[in-house]
């Protein structure tokens, strides 16, 4: 197996044991791991400019920047979708509690690539679902289709 980079969108201070963030747009950091031979290896922590920062861009910019090919995500817009393909990192929807959990399942065969289904439908002011079975129940505060 070839080296890989993965990032985890995750709660702060990032690294494997941290929670991951269920949304894109809203994890404070991205925790960046090298896959070796199927092991994970902490590589570094990017922090996540956010939409004020150059929108979903920024994060975009700074995942690329660190090396990422593959983004593990729990739920996310179309538009960040359609940049992170553009920039050539491809999107993977997969469950898990920590970062770790996520690696782990991915390395189990557990992850998908993101489709339709895994994309937030936002209804701003009702909080919003991300096509898998659940709903958050927070509003988000930015212009539509983040």
């Amino acid at each position: 197996m070839s080296e890989q980079i993965v990032a985890v969108p995750s709660a702060s201070p990032g690294g494997l044991e941290s929670i991951r963030s269920l949304h894109f747009g809203h994890a404070p950091c991205f925790t960046v791991v090298t896959l070796k031979e199927g092991q994970p290896e902490m590589r570094d922590v990017v922090d996540n400019g956010g939409h004020a920062t150059g929108g979903c861009m920024a994060s975009v910019q700074a995942l690329r920047a660190a090396g990422v090919g593959m983004l593990l995500v729990g739920g996310l817009g179309q538009r960040p979708l359609d940049a992170l393909t553009g920039a050539g990192i491809e999107v993977r929807f997969c469950n898990g509690q920590t970062v770790a959990d996520v690696i782990d399942a991915h390395l189990a065969g557990e992850s998908v690539v993101v489709g339709l289904e895994h994309l937030c439908n936002h209804n701003h002011g009702q909080g919003h679902t991300h096509g898998h079975g659940h709903e958050h129940g927070h509003t988000h505060r930015h212009g539509a289709g983040h």
